[in-house]
Parts: structure tokens; C-alpha cells; sequence
């Protein structure tokens, strides 16, 4: 599941972060969101922070889609590798991330970051750290 945050810090990451974050929009619905960033460090990765697809468009391809949306952007042309850290038994975004790197022609790679003992809070899983890559960027056409 998503750890939800508050209404402000949404709002600051996609202010803070709007060329490589995305909401996808249907309407007046709001059908997907993915926020992501490019760490100082590592200039020529997008860390995914955020996955978010409200119910009536899972499993279509629109997280992928937002993805790509995010990669084929200016400000990732740099972008070789995608990280992301997901909890063991968030099944569904490990699969999403495992068809992102199947989709970018990028080895998947899995492997501990935050372990229980790093959170403040007993009941949070620990962090497992995705890496993508090298990404294929001639898979960045966006229907």
C-alpha cells in the first residue's frame, strides 16, 4: 500500500519536482500520479518515489505510460537508471517496476536499503532497493 502523506507535501513535490513527476488526468478525475526526482549524486538517475493509480485504471498500462511520460522529458535526457524502493509485500509495484525494465530493455536488479530497524515505526516493512538499467531510451515513445 501507498503511505499517505499530507495534502501539502503533495503539492510541494509536484511544485518542487514538476519535470520529472506526473498526474494523469480523466476528466476531473485524477486517474494516476507518480512522483520521482534526480538525486544530486547520481545525475543520470530518476528515483521513483511514488506510484499511485486510482482503481479504475489499474492494469491498462497507465503507470507505464506515466513513466515513460516522466523519461522521454528534457530534463531526464541524462537518465541511464531508475531506482525505486518498495516493501516485500507490495507485490504490485514490483511487478510494475519489473515490467518498466522489461518495457526499457534495463536489467533489474533488487536488493536491501532500509532495513525495519532504520523506521521510527515497528509495523513499517523494510526497503528494498530497485535499480533499473541501463535503460534503452529509444523505448520512450509515448502513445
Amino acid at each position: 500500500p501507498l503511505d499517505i502523506n499530507s495534502e501539502y507535501l503533495y503539492i510541494l513535490i509536484c511544485h518542487h519536482f514538476s519535470k520529472t513527476s506526473v498526474v494523469a488526468v480523466d476528466g476531473s478525475t485524477v486517474a494516476g500520479f507518480i512522483s520521482g526526482y534526480i538525486p544530486p549524486a547520481q545525475p543520470d538517475t530518476l528515483f521513483i518515489w511514488q506510484v499511485a493509480t486510482a482503481e479504475n485504471y489499474r492494469k491498462k498500462g497507465l503507470a507505464l505510460k506515466m513513466a515513460k511520460n516522466i523519461l522521454a522529458r528534457s530534463s531526464c535526457n541524462n537518465v541511464k537508471f531508475i531506482e525505486a524502493t518498495v516493501t516485500p509485500s507490495n507485490v504490485p509495484s514490483r511487478k510494475f517496476f519489473e515490467s518498466l525494465a522489461n518495457e526499457m530493455k534495463g536489467e533489474f536488479k533488487i536488493g536491501p536499503l532500509f532495513t525495519k530497524e532504520h523506521f521510527f515505526s515497528a509495523s513499517h516493512e523494510q526497503e528494498d532497493l530497485i535499480k533499473i538499467g541501463p535503460i534503452q531510451r529509444t523505448k520512450l515513445e509515448v502513445n
